[in-house]
């Protein structure tokens, strides 16, 4: 668990439970003129959050409060005293008991929960409070207070809750086994950075303000809100319009800068028509669309925060599948590394030059990525093959007669063969094969090429890169048949060689490499 949670005392909630269950009869009337609340159960979501977050203390707190408010307000109890604690009980209950949920919506399921908790919660205060309405209780006047609830849930309840356990998680009452992840507070980037471990929880409120752009969205969507009315035939394109904020905010913040986009552009679009003639048929059930709209913008950027975070999921598994399998093939190329090293002792110190050359000349050559990985594994392993050679030919003193020079020209066939059995080394295993061949292609003569007798570009680049370089260190290496020759004098025998036995291009590149670091 990243943050401190369940620190504070009874008292205290029982306190924030007064509070929320008092203010929201104060800021039902405050509030009952602004576009959008008057189309909101206000205290149905207040009471949702206090049961949510603050659980039994915060339901006992909440009917105080319902109480108290509605007697200084109206004057009179009202069904609110019945409906309030009710919504609070079965807000906290369903968090409770269904498993793998958090209050701070780590995933779809907390959020379907949440919707679950609305539309049971929502039933019961409909079934409770449905007869105080004008016309009685009616099947149109049920629906809508019905909708009016579950549109209270899913715009008002993610901001208040999120916004609470930004700033208090300490108050927020504890529940065993409840899913706590950090949050999606810190801005854009991909994949969201929820799914970061975090050793430093950032500051309460600089978490709020990296909401800045959602809130922008908000800004942006009361913007079109006053537009629309200008023009009736546009507004219900107003649906469409706001699908991209919430599809955007679910794309860079994960599910709950989805859902919280989703609750202020709802919020708008609720403001776009005016709250009244409640008692006309035709009104009742055009808000029950609108209230349905408000929940599939909710259901829309939930649905693509959660695709976006399951998919950066995926990303960092694979990341992370992929540098155990680096890693495995590192060991097998140490492991062959050592076996020929055990073989002959030249090749050891031989392979450690030629491999670091390789690379420096294949990265000048244009190679990259993986490419120029597989040519760093062929450079280390490219006489692997030699482990099938007898050591008496490996390490003969005199020059080799024509069956031992056969013996000696099956390596990078054997080298080729052994790399195929590695997953992961089949390129690596084709420049192996190939890095003895011609350039010219030719294949009889002291210098032959072979095993196939490729020539020009059919021989990979990286087999040519090899071809030049371990020549070079061949040349200038102390053998048991012959003395080392001078640098100079290796480089002399590569330009004449350019375009017969090896790559024009590599030899010219490879002796500016030598200008620059000698060998």
């Amino acid at each position: 668990r990243w943050t401190a949670a369940g620190s504070a005392s009874a008292g205290r909630r029982v306190l924030l439970g007064f509070l929320l269950g008092a203010g929201a009869h104060y800021l039902g009337v405050a509030l009952r003129t602004v576009p959008g609340f008057t189309a909101l159960d206000l205290n149905f979501a207040l009471a949702l959050v206090a049961g949510l977050l603050f659980g039994w203390q915060g339901v006992v707190g909440l009917g105080i409060g319902t109480a108290v408010g509605a007697w200084l307000i109206w004057g009179e109890l009202s069904w609110r005293l019945v409906a309030d604690p009710l919504v609070a009980a079965i807000g906290f209950v369903t968090f409770r008991f269904v498993p793998r949920v958090g209050r701070d919506l780590p995933d779809l399921r907390s959020f379907l929960a949440l919707v679950f908790a609305g539309v049971g919660a929502g039933l019961a205060a409909t079934v409770v409070t449905v007869g105080s309405y004008p016309g009685g209780p009616s099947p149109d006047t049920f629906g809508l207070v019905w909708a009016s609830s579950i549109g209270s849930a899913v715009i008002l309840v993610p901001p208040l809750a999120l916004g609470v356990i930004a700033v208090g998680r300490a108050w927020v009452i504890p529940i065993v086994g409840e899913r706590q992840v950090p949050p999606f507070w810190g801005g854009p980037s991909r994949p969201p950075p929820r799914l970061a471990p975090l050793t430093r929880p950032p500051s309460s409120w600089k978490r709020l303000a990296a909401l800045g752009p959602i809130l922008a969205i908000g800004l942006v969507a009361a913007i079109v809100g006053l537009v629309m009315p200008r023009f009736p035939a546009l507004k219900y394109w107003v649906f469409v319009l706001y699908a991209v904020p919430v599809t955007w905010a679910g794309r860079w913040y994960g599910l709950g800068g989805g859902v919280l986009a989703a609750s202020l552009v709802g919020f708008c679009q609720l403001s776009l028509y005016p709250f009244d003639d409640a008692d006309a048929l035709g009104t009742h059930r055009s808000w029950i669309i609108n209230y349905a709209g408000v929940l599939l913008f909710s259901v829309l950027g939930a649905l693509w925060g959660a695709a976006t975070e399951r998919q950066a999921r995926l990303r960092s598994e694979l990341e992370k599948a992929n540098l155990r399998l680096r890693e495995a093939l590192s060991h097998t190329v140490l492991a062959l590394q050592s076996a020929i090293a055990a073989k002959d002792t030249y090749t050891e110190g031989h392979v450690r030059r030629v491999s670091k050359a390789v690379v420096e000349l294949g990265r000048r050559l244009g190679l990259r990525g993986a490419d120029l990985e597989q040519l760093e594994v062929a450079a280390v392993l490219h006489d692997v093959g030699k482990i099938g050679i007898p050591e008496t030919i490996l390490c003969k003193p005199a020059a080799l007669d024509e069956t031992e020079v056969a013996w000696i020209r099956q390596h990078p066939e054997i080298g080729a063969k052994i790399l195929e059995q590695v997953a992961g080394f089949s390129v690596a295993a084709d420049l192996v094969r190939s890095h003895q061949e011609r350039f010219d292609g030719r294949q009889e003569g002291r210098f032959a090429g072979y095993p196939e007798g490729l020539k020009g570009d059919q021989i990979p680049l990286g087999a040519r890169v090899i071809a030049v370089v371990d020549a070079f260190d061949a040349m200038i290496s102390d053998r048991p048949y012959r003395k080392a020759m001078d640098p100079e004098s290796a480089v002399r025998i590569l330009l004449d060689e350019r375009g017969r036995q090896f790559d024009p291009r590599v030899v010219d590149v490879f002796v500016e490499l030598l200008r620059e670091r000698p060998w």
